[in-house]
């Protein structure tokens, strides 16, 4: 993590933890979380191929985000 600057949470030999809250079977695993908390996506595995789609991903959550924050001013 610090030799890559990873600045995200990184749940490490989780073990039970996550196998049991959160059915990790395999790792890496990495959870889309959206801006209420809710788990939106599992993803195991990963693969440098994969990261166009995943920077796809983030940018519409981010988007829905804002959205929904910009729908909650009004209100």
């Amino acid at each position: 993590m610090e030799q890559q600057k990873l600045k995200q949470p990184v749940l490490l030999m989780g073990r039970t933890i996550a196998r049991n809250l959160y059915q990790v079977g395999g790792f890496p695993s990495s959870f889309w979380i959206d801006h209420e908390g809710k788990i939106v996506h599992k993803e195991v595995g990963f693969s440098p191929d994969a990261f166009p789609a995943m920077e796809a991903r983030v940018k519409r959550m981010l988007a829905a985000a804002k959205s929904q924050a910009v729908e909650g001013v009004g209100k």
